[in-house]
């Protein structure tokens, strides 16, 4: 897929519902974005969930109820169509009635755990013109090897010459299946509170202005592994 001599640098990350601003950050300084939608739901993670500061309250959930099995896949999730309601409610109370239709237009009429968090991301990717190529994994091909292997596995069939791991990576990624497709490892960087909040807080309360630009980039730094 990749011309001879050309560089291309990969992240792949689970979906995550209104992600937080270094996730977007990932996404931007990608070539190409994997979406790792058929790997094993996280509960009590943030592929349902996201965090929003109430006012007098601070920093609160915001989740997506879901329907699941032990092992399912986060692409094999579903969702309780009726939390949409409660959500859409809760922004109306967060941030007035201005953009309840274009939230509603978000939400759309998804019962996939995985086409909501990815609609969600790809909504502030678009208010935000990163135009970064975003594709998922289930859509590369089947893959029985997991962890570090699938992760190599990908940016191999992907022609990936430098990989974009998350913060927590230093804690789990095997770079011996990188070094033998001889790809790169860059690590991210937090220069924010972990589990701040959701890209949507600033979406709605400030909008895609200029500071925007400066938030995400500031909000990681990167080094090689």
């Amino acid at each position: 897929m990749l011309e001879q001599g050309k560089k291309m640098k990969i992240a792949i990350h689970q979906p995550h519902y209104w992600p937080w601003l270094p996730y977007i950050q990932k996404v931007q300084k990608a070539d190409l974005f994997v979406y790792l939608d058929d790997v094993q739901f996280e509960k009590n993670g943030l592929q349902n969930r996201c965090r929003l500061e109430y006012p007098g309250r601070g920093l609160q959930w915001l989740t997506v109820p879901v329907r699941h099995k032990f092992g399912q896949a986060i692409n094999e999730t579903r969702i309780d169509k009726r939390a949409i309601r409660s959500h859409l409610a809760a922004l109306l109370t967060l941030f007035g009635a201005k953009h309840v239709e274009e939230m509603r237009a978000v939400y759309g009429d998804h019962d996939n755990l995985a086409d909501l968090a990815i609609a969600t991301t790809e909504h502030v990717l678009g208010k935000l013109r990163i135009p970064t190529t975003t594709i998922r994994a289930s859509g590369v091909g089947p893959s029985d090897r997991k962890g570090s292997a699938r992760l190599a596995d990908l940016c191999a069939e992907l022609g990936a010459t430098t990989y974009l791991a998350g913060s927590g990576s230093r804690n789990y990624l095997d770079r011996a299946p990188f070094d033998a497709i001889g790809c790169k490892i860059v690590v991210q960087r937090l220069a924010v509170p972990a589990f701040g909040p959701s890209s949507l807080q600033l979406l709605l309360r400030d909008g895609p202005v200029l500071g925007w630009g400066v938030a995400v980039e500031q909000c990681a730094t990167w080094e090689e592994f």
